[in-house]
């Protein structure tokens, strides 16, 4: 049975809002101050004033995926007939705001995420108007819930589509992205021992392929003090090279080393044709989505809570953990320095967000997800319309909530300390 998130705390990033109404129908056709728009462009532009200017791109561009993550729900819930009172973008007191027709659209003051008020998520709200009950998110039929519900994270996958496109198209990709070889080489070090030169490709080990660096490094740091043969491609040729793993000296990243730096090795560029692109872009697609579940599942693996919970008690750093907004905004700015670089980098956001969004539990997306299915399973044995108890599952969504906001306020520790 799936869990329905409880009414009143405010919803994750990119979540419909299932609470009390946060004001009354009868709000001003405006309110709010231009002082408060001036206060919230300010503390964007102070990213690229204090920062650097491809952080502020990046910020941007994420506020403008979070606005259309909403404006998919927005408009599922409009096409499904359902009455939509709220559609704002952030979080917290209002800064300003106006209404057209039965929807209030404006600003938040704090730039974390947007929703979209939809009445009747759930059978806690016992203040709506006998005459909107029939336009309820609760009322809806089962395609129209469901259709809601995803549709936040079919924007942003449509969204990575149409980036991973775009940058395929008028960017390229390399010939061989996969491809690299040694920049350099340590002195002192095991592959220095071992005769291995800068332009060297390691292919293997112990006649296993390996082809991603990243693999690599891993069996690497898994096997410090052991002797190896590497397969080595060299001015064309295969060469095996024998030698033992060194040990590293890093106290945060204990394991074997061999002490070599990477770099690309086919580094053109090419632009791919359109209609190969739309193929290519989907099978990129394929990829980042696996490479973002592996990650999940690393990140909350024993050995990765192991790791998040040294580096908040420890300088160590970790790569087992997800960015706050100042973490991606740091990101942002490494990658935003040209479209290529911030079309990857937005992709892959949009891709992981999307996922993540479809997790079956709330506050997330797929939370609503699975009680609509839930709902419908349990209507067709009964015969007739079923609905979860909400507040038999309130214990539980409040847990999730907590755990979410620990989360946030360590990553964001994190983020900082560094």
């Amino acid at each position: 049975m799936s869990l329905q998130p409880p009414p009143s705390p405010p919803p994750a990033p990119g979540e419909p809002w299932t609470g009390p109404a946060l004001d009354a129908v009868a709000d001003p056709v405006e309110k709010g101050s231009p002082l408060g728009l001036v206060a919230v462009a300010a503390m964007l532009l102070a990213i690229g004033v204090f920062y650097k200017w491809a952080a502020l791109i990046f910020v941007l561009a994420l506020i403008a995926c979070i606005f259309l993550h909403e404006l998919g729900h927005y408009l599922a819930a409009k096409r499904a007939g359902m009455k939509v009172t709220q559609f704002f973008l952030f979080f917290g007191p209002r800064v300003w705001s106006f209404r057209r027709g039965e929807t209030e659209y404006g600003i938040r003051a704090l730039p974390l995420g947007a929703f979209v008020k939809v009445p009747g998520m759930s059978n806690l709200e016992t203040d709506i108007d006998p005459a909107d009950e029939d336009r309820t998110y609760r009322s809806a039929p089962f395609h129209s819930r469901l259709a809601m519900a995803s549709a936040g994270s079919l924007m942003h996958f449509a969204i990575a589509l149409m980036l991973l496109f775009a940058s395929l198209v008028f960017v390229g990709r390399a010939k061989s992205p996969d491809a690299w070889a040694i920049g350099t080489v340590s002195a002192s070090s095991a592959a220095a021992a071992m005769g291995l030169q800068p332009g060297d490709q390691i292919t293997g080990v112990d006649g296993v392929p390996y082809k991603s660096y990243d693999k690599l490094v891993a069996y690497i740091r898994a096997h410090p003090n052991s002797a190896v043969s590497l397969t080595v491609q060299r001015s064309g040729q295969t060469v095996l090279v024998p030698g033992t793993i060194g040990v590293s000296n890093d106290v945060c990243r204990p394991g074997g080393q061999l002490g070599i730096r990477a770099v690309a090795g086919d580094a053109k560029i090419t632009p791919v044709n359109p209609v190969r692109a739309i193929g290519q872009s989907f099978v990129d697609f394929g990829h980042i989505a696996k490479d973002s579940v592996v990650g999940l599942g690393t990140i909350f693996s024993p050995s990765g809570l192991r790791s998040y919970g040294k580096a908040l008690t420890s300088d160590c750093p970790t790569d087992n953990r997800m960015l706050s907004p100042i973490g991606a905004a740091k990101i942002g700015g490494l990658y935003c320095t040209d479209f290529g670089g911030c079309a990857a980098l937005l992709s892959a956001v949009n891709i992981f967000i999307g996922m993540i969004n479809w997790f079956p539990m709330l506050p997330f997306d797929g939370g609503h997800m699975s009680v609509a299915i839930y709902e419908k399973i349990r209507s067709r044995r009964r015969g007739r319309r079923y609905r979860v108890d909400m507040a038999r599952l309130l214990p539980v969504s409040y847990a999730v909530v907590g755990l979410l906001a620990l989360l946030s306020l360590g990553n964001m520790y994190l983020d900082l300390r560094s």
